[in-house]
């Protein structure tokens, strides 16, 4: 039961990742299958070579069942992930292997079904290609056993250069149609995306500010409290509570600050914009990091993970305390993620000094990024994970550059990550 719960979702979760793909598919489908039947027949097959029109209308009609899908019936929608897998099945490895067995395994055939396994490719994540695949020719195979009284031969014969044309053709009007439709998802997923976090981020700023405001006008009060009860000398505890609501409300000022620094890195990330440096100043980054690995709210066990290696030469950049201390907060999430993920690893954080630049490194021997997604990971909105927005990362380098400096990472998959951020000296 519990195997056939993670089959069903596994499958659910790929037909609506190919939702948008369906349509076009089966259109080509009902359209394609039916033409080349005589298209095969009068221009690019050989005379005599097999081929089936029952078995093309039959495709036909199961695409146009797919097209219709938005007219289903409710009680039929819960099977259309299945539907989608086995229309994949038949119109695909099933048919084109079946025909290719039919005519002795010629090379015309032959090229046609290796340019729709390709195009498959387009269409499914390889856990379903594959199994399409496998269950496909197997199927096609039992078929060919059940209607054929010979055995299976292979003859391949000499390849007709207009048996290429009509492969390369069909592989290029099907993979542009495909890969055209699956930008075209991607761009509208990115604007929905920034769409809904601008939207968010605008809804957010009225009630931080005036949690803000509130926090300030608390912090306030209880320091002209605090003045006449030290005037008045009356009670020492009342006072004692004073201090503490006057830093509880501190607390509540900076982490609504910070929860503004998001806000900006989402609206920046829509915008595409950079970050303003004007109230920038003298900052030094060491006691940024210390402070950063003292706030963020790590467990007992994952603060050991933490090595900073303090240098006695102190560091400085050009800089706002709040950003820089998001920009470690980004870091310091991202490594315990990856290292949770990995079950190993630390965290080792150290500065250097050259002659012309100031170094901060922040590496962890966490799981390591794969040598594929590296030069995307400072994109806007690239994410290769399911918790990940993929505007961290890219938030942060605006960050360090409207600072002056640059940041860079070096991975190797399975060993370690590496940043590298880097100012110039006298910045």
């Amino acid at each position: 039961m519990y195997i056939f719960h993670v089959i069903s979702k596994y499958v659910s979760d790929e037909a609506k990742d190919a939702e948008t793909r369906m349509i076009p598919f089966a259109i080509f489908g009902l359209i394609a299958y039916v033409a080349f039947f005589f298209l095969n027949k009068y221009l690019f097959l050989p005379s005599g070579s097999y081929d089936s029109m029952l078995l093309r209308i039959s495709i036909a009609i199961t695409c146009l069942i797919l097209a219709l899908k938005n007219y289903w019936p409710m009680w039929l929608k819960p099977l259309l992930p299945y539907y989608w897998i086995l229309t994949i099945l038949y119109v695909f490895p099933f048919f084109i292997t079946f025909v290719t067995m039919k005519n002795n395994i010629s090379s015309a055939w032959i090229l046609n079904e290796l340019s729709i396994f390709i195009l498959m490719m387009l269409l499914l994540n390889w856990i379903i290609y594959s199994f399409t695949l496998i269950a496909g020719i197997a199927l096609a195979y039992f078929a060919y056993n059940i209607t054929s009284s010979t055995p299976l031969t292979f003859a391949p014969g000499n390849l007709n250069p207009m048996d290429l044309i009509n492969t390369l053709g069909i592989s290029i009007i099907m993979g542009l149609i495909f890969s055209h439709k699956k930008n075209v998802i991607e761009h509208r997923k990115i604007g929905t995306l920034q769409s809904l976090a601008a939207s968010i981020a605008h809804e957010l700023r009225t009630p931080l500010l005036a949690i803000r405001m509130g926090a300030e006008n608390i912090c306030e009060l209880s320091r002209r409290d605090s003045k006449q009860s030290h005037i008045s000398n009356k009670d020492s505890y009342k006072r004692v509570e004073l201090d503490e609501i006057a830093s509880i409300t501190k607390n509540i000022h900076e982490e609504t600050s910070q929860a503004n620094i998001f806000i900006d890195m989402l609206l920046n990330n829509v915008n595409q914009t950079t970050v303003d440096n004007k109230n920038f100043m003298k900052r030094d980054i060491g006691s940024i990091i210390k402070d950063s690995i003292n706030r963020y709210p790590l467990t007992e066990k994952e603060r050991k993970l933490i090595t900073y290696e303090e240098n006695q030469t102190k560091i400085f950049a050009n800089t706002d305390s709040l950003l820089m201390t998001h920009v470690f907060f980004n870091l310091l999430k991202n490594a315990i993620f990856y290292i949770k993920a990995s079950r190993k690893g630390e965290i080792i954080i150290w500065h250097e000094t050259t002659k012309n630049q100031n170094i901060i490194h922040f590496k962890d021997t966490g799981s390591g990024i794969k040598k594929e997604d590296l030069p995307h990971i400072f994109d806007s909105f690239y994410s290769k994970t399911r918790h990940g927005t993929g505007i961290g990362l890219s938030y942060c380098r605006l960050i360090i550059r409207a600072s002056g400096g640059e940041i860079t990472c070096h991975s190797k998959h399975g060993e370690f990550t590496e940043f590298i951020i880097s100012f110039p000296r006298g910045n």
